[in-house]
């Protein structure tokens, strides 16, 4: 069986753990985060209802939570992959982040997967909603036109060389099997 056929076949799965944990990985390998990082203040509340402390999800959580809200499917949300990879080797090895980046980077490689893909795609404010509070329509707006500068529009093209290469951990069982 083909590299091709295996990934068509992939492709038509449902989502699940063993992909989310690799999405996981992949997006840890992007960029480190400090053990010892020291949060910047925080914002000074808006009403009495303001909580001081949004506590940070983990990032399966995160992305679980994404999967669930917004029914991505898996073409989509495997396609993350491409443009993790590809910032992973624009990014200096030593670059490092604060508490949410990876939470950023994940979303913001999902939301370019999903405008790229599919004919629609949900708007920054509900991708920000999706986000429980983590992330403001802004900052999703903010971290949507970073991402393009830093892929650069003529790297947002995703081809099936792409999408194999990525996909090679799921394509070898598979292709095993057939």
């Amino acid at each position: 069986m083909s590299d091709l056929q295996a990934m068509y076949i992939f492709l038509r799965k449902s989502v699940s753990p063993d992909m989310i944990q690799f999405l996981v990985s992949t997006t840890n390998s992007v960029i480190a985060i400090p053990e010892n990082y020291y949060p910047s203040p925080p914002n000074s509340p808006i009403d009495e209802n303001y909580q001081s402390q949004k506590s940070i999800p983990d990032l399966y959580k995160f992305i679980e939570k994404l999967i669930i809200y917004t029914h991505v499917q898996t073409s989509t949300l495997m396609s993350t992959l491409v443009y993790l990879t590809r910032l992973r080797s624009i990014l200096p090895p030593n670059s490092t982040g604060m508490e949410t980046t990876r939470h950023r980077i994940f979303l913001g490689c999902l939301i370019l997967a999903a405008k790229n893909l599919n004919d629609t795609s949900p708007m920054n404010k509900h991708w920000a909603k999706y986000t429980d509070g983590l992330l403001t329509l802004h900052d999703v707006n903010v971290l949507e036109m970073e991402l393009i500068d830093y892929l650069g529009w003529d790297n947002l093209r995703i081809t099936d060389k792409d999408l194999i290469s990525n996909f090679g951990y799921f394509l070898t069982d598979i292709k095993a099997k057939l």
